[in-house]
């Protein structure tokens, strides 16, 4: 796989997908759109004790769309149990989880230059901050937040090593 290229700030960068059965959420997502999926590289015992406390779910799987026009944009399925997941079951039986201040849902994460401030003007907005700041991997770091309308995002942060 070839590296990575950050998308330009404000750009969709990676999209992520809770699931309880991966092996069942690949199968569904190849067979209905197509989409490819590669295995999670190994992490070193640095990223991991670096994430240690992290909202993120553990991610399980990486995906790629059909669609080379989109380059690189992609995202990853992240495990959740099915204990939690049950927790957040909608009234009409469908069920969305994100460890992400306690929000149901699939998470959109956007590409910035600097977390800080781009999480001040999310507030300044009429967004609500919902994380301080969390490593991904040795790559990136990235904050959670809820839009004017209350959806949960990820903001993403490139720093490079790694990739």
């Amino acid at each position: 796989m070839a590296p990575w290229t950050p998308p330009a700030n404000g750009s969709p960068c990676w999209i992520e997908i809770p699931v309880t059965n991966a092996e069942r959420a690949k199968n569904f997502y190849s067979s209905v759109f197509s989409w490819t999926f590669m295995a999670v590289p190994e992490k070193t015992e640095a990223q991991l004790a670096a994430e240690e406390g992290s909202p993120c779910n553990e991610t399980v799987a990486l995906f790629r769309y059909p669609d080379q026009s989109l380059g690189n944009l992609g995202g990853g399925l992240s495990l959740v149990s099915e204990e939690v997941m049950q927790r957040y079951k909608q009234a009409d039986g469908s069920s969305n989880f994100s460890k992400k201040g306690g929000k149901p849902g699939i998470t959109m994460y956007y590409m910035v230059a600097d977390l800080d401030k781009s999480m001040e003007a999310i507030v300044a907005h009429g967004g609500k901050k919902l994380s301080g700041e969390y490593p991904e991997g040795d790559h990136g770091k990235i904050m959670y937040a809820e839009d004017s309308e209350g959806n949960v995002l990820g903001i993403y942060k490139f720093v490079g090593a790694g990739c």
